[in-house]
């Protein structure tokens, strides 16, 4: 996940989405929004075609290689919680089978049962990052941006239509990245909660016999 991190970093700090303002999704089956006028108010000259297509480029390359790195860090998250939950249940399992030899030992029983459910505390922060999002990803329907070109007398320009699809697209990598920095943070605790319990598991086994 540090890697992951790393990754969140080079493509830029990321703050989280107004929850207020309107995110148009990319996905199929999603109404396309008027970005027209927004677009137009916001520079008093048109934007020309080259302009508009490279940002446009841009745009779906930092989008599919956020996509990327969400994948992986779903695949991690999904591995992580395998690997705690069964670090977890095993540990569980081992203090039942102890208990029921007829000569249990405090400390033992105490260590085993605290690493226990600190690792199935681990586990189901992994799950909570690995679980499905719904992320944001390029394209759209061709019927949608069929009605959405024409001006009713007439059809938008290419240059227009892709500086609307641009801050669709920029709308699409500011979800991902609050997704895939949310997802991240949710992996550390995991991890940190993976670390306390062999922490936590030593610590009771060295004090229980005090009390």
């Amino acid at each position: 996940m540090r890697q992951i991190l790393k990754y969140t970093e080079l493509f830029g700090r990321h703050t989280e989405p107004r929850l207020m303002q309107e995110v148009s999704v990319l996905a199929p089956n999603t109404p396309v929004s008027s970005h027209r006028e927004s677009c137009m108010a916001d520079s008093p000259l048109p934007i020309s075609l080259e302009l508009a297509r490279e940002i446009a480029r841009q745009g779906e390359v930092r989008l599919e290689a956020i996509l990327s790195l969400t994948a992986i860090a779903v695949a991690r998250a999904t591995t992580l919680c395998g690997i705690f939950g069964g670090g977890s249940i095993a540990l569980g399992a081992a203090v039942l089978t102890y208990l029921s030899t007829g000569h249990p030992s405090a400390r033992l029983i105490a260590g085993g049962t605290a690493a226990s459910l600190l690792l199935l505390a681990a586990s189901v922060l992994a799950a909570l990052a690995g679980a499905s999002r719904s992320i944001l990803i390029t394209g759209g329907l061709p019927e949608e941006l069929r009605a959405w070109s024409w001006k009713g007398n007439q059809w938008c320009s290419e240059a227009e239509l892709l500086d609307a699809f641009g801050q669709r697209l920029s709308n699409a990598i500011e979800r991902n990245m609050w997704l895939l920095a949310r997802e991240s943070r949710l992996v550390n605790w995991s991890l940190r909660a993976a670390l306390t319990a062999i922490a936590v598991g030593l610590l009771m086994y060295a004090v229980a016999p005090l009390f």
